[in-house]
């Protein structure tokens, strides 16, 4: 009846489903700084779809299934890392056995080098964000400097708008990613939509996850645009936006006649 990773909300607390046993599910805490994983009965949790007090939702960090880091960037490197670290305490069968689970980590910690609470932050940061290498990212919400990509923090980068009321949407990493789909599903798709086609669609996904912002206040089309230019090479866009059989077809070199007619009466050809 649950599927694993699924979230579920349990009487206003967020929680995800890890393993499915026989009677009892084994679930997390997303809410909690310093959970660990649980068992619960499934017949309590039966009951609390009877009392109304579950409900399934979304889950909060979907967004790192497609999250592809390049390689060789620090991101990847900490994250192949930090899932090597783990993987003893991955494998484990029972990891929601304390007694089964602790010397696990200390065999870990031993090998490594590392301490008890890393290795436990990062084993709940691998549980809580969905149980994928992915989950293991490091986050840079708070990074920038010299050589680095700014991040928006109390202003919106990017010049001031004119024309209409309201400050702009801040680019953080969330917005970044929601720009990253909406150019590679709607301006880099065969059917190569418009832009202003895409930056509808990207309004759209943004109100999804921000209700309560209000419509001036949402990224703009030359946001879009800018971090398209700024994030994608053109050529391999231009690649990506036609087929391989079209492009291919489309720069194939004229010769002769075709040539000449192409390039238009008095033009040369060499």
């Amino acid at each position: 009846m649950f599927r694993i990773n699924e979230v579920i909300k349990f009487h206003d607390e967020r929680f995800r489903i890890l393993e499915s046993l026989d009677e009892q599910l084994v679930w997390i805490s997303l809410d909690d700084e310093k959970a660990l994983p649980e068992l619960i009965l499934t017949g309590e949790i039966y009951k609390a779809i009877d009392d109304d007090a579950l409900e399934r939702i979304d889950d909060p960090y979907n967004y790192l299934a497609y999250e592809s880091p390049g390689e060789g960037t620090v991101a990847r490197d900490k994250r192949d890392k930090n899932f090597s670290v783990l993987r003893p305490l991955i494998e484990l069968t029972d990891f929601y056995n304390p007694k089964r689970r602790g010397p696990v980590v200390d065999k870990i910690v031993s090998e490594f080098g590392t301490t008890k609470q890393t290795v436990y932050r990062l084993a709940r940061r691998y549980w809580q964000r969905g149980q994928i290498p992915n989950a293991l990212l490091p986050d840079y919400k708070n990074s920038g400097g010299k050589g680095k990509k700014r991040v928006a923090k109390e202003k919106k980068l990017g010049r001031p708008r004119k024309y209409s009321p309201g400050t702009g949407a801040i680019v953080d990493e969330q917005t970044e990613r929601l720009f990253r789909i909406a150019i590679d599903k709607y301006i880099l798709s065969d059917k190569g939509h418009s832009f202003p086609y895409a930056h509808r669609r990207l309004e759209t996904m943004y109100h999804n996850y921000f209700p309560d912002v209000a419509e001036e206040n949402l990224p703009s089309l030359w946001q879009l645009r800018h971090f398209y230019k700024r994030e994608y090479n053109q050529t391999e866009a231009l690649q990506k936006r036609i087929s391989k059989k079209d492009y291919s077809k489309d720069i194939r070199p004229l010769h002769g006649t075709a040539a000449s007619q192409a390039l238009g009466p008095g033009s040369r050809y060499e």
